[in-house]
């Protein structure tokens, strides 16, 4: 109950979006360091995944995105600046064949959810469809419900459609990544690892091929 106070009852601003921040740079892909412990080798390895995001169809949706990877601050009650972003954030969310679901910068269960526009924000558009693994798509809890949280597909999933945004895809050679993550083994109706798998890294890929954050 804190934590929803401080996160959600308490945000007397977000720091204003520069209108420069929309025109961020398309060329940055994004990296992913996530750390889960390996069916196979019953031990905890590190595996890097890239991301594209689709900048030019979902740019509110990708601006939101990007901001959490690079850290997005806001205020709290007693004048505190805080910092959100999805390092160290989890992936509470693990159903083969289906979904990897993480991004939970606000109670890191799968219970938080916050954006950079304020607490939630409207569906962009359903341009792109779920027809494939390894696309990004917007977790919600209805309509026009996007915060932080967000999924990665691991096959087709056509009943998402027209309900959830899809804005970015991980990269082709990187899907064996998100396939052996999925394999990790959970618990309960709620699908949730036994074991922590989490964001340990993330940041931008430049131009120049070099990471930065």
């Amino acid at each position: 109950m804190i934590m929803l106070l401080i996160f959600f009852t308490i945000l007397k601003f977000i720091r204003n979006l520069k209108k420069e921040e929309m025109i961020f740079n398309k060329r940055n892909d994004i990296y992913m360091d996530i750390s889960y412990v390996n069916i196979e080798s019953k031990e905890r390895v590190t595996e890097r995944i890239i991301i594209k995001l689709y900048y030019d169809d979902v740019p509110r949706t990708c601006l939101n995105f990007y901001k959490f990877v690079e850290g997005f601050e806001v205020e709290e009650e007693d004048g505190k600046i805080k910092n959100l972003r999805y390092l160290n954030s989890t992936f509470h969310r693990i159903i083969k064949d289906f979904v990897i679901q993480g991004g939970d910068v606000v109670r890191h269960d799968g219970r938080g959810s916050i954006s950079i526009y304020g607490k939630q924000f409207e569906d962009e558009n359903f341009m792109y469809k779920h027809d494939r693994v390894g696309l990004l798509s917007m977790a919600n809890h209805g309509p026009d419900t996007n915060g932080c949280q967000y999924f990665i597909t691991l096959g087709k999933a056509e009943w998402l459609d027209g309900k959830h945004v899809v804005f970015g895809e991980v990269l082709g050679e990187y899907l064996d990544v998100i396939k052996r993550i999925s394999m990790v083994e959970t618990r309960g109706r709620d699908n949730r690892p036994t074991s922590m798998v989490s964001v340990v890294g993330c940041g931008f890929i430049k131009k120049s091929g070099k990471d930065e954050l």
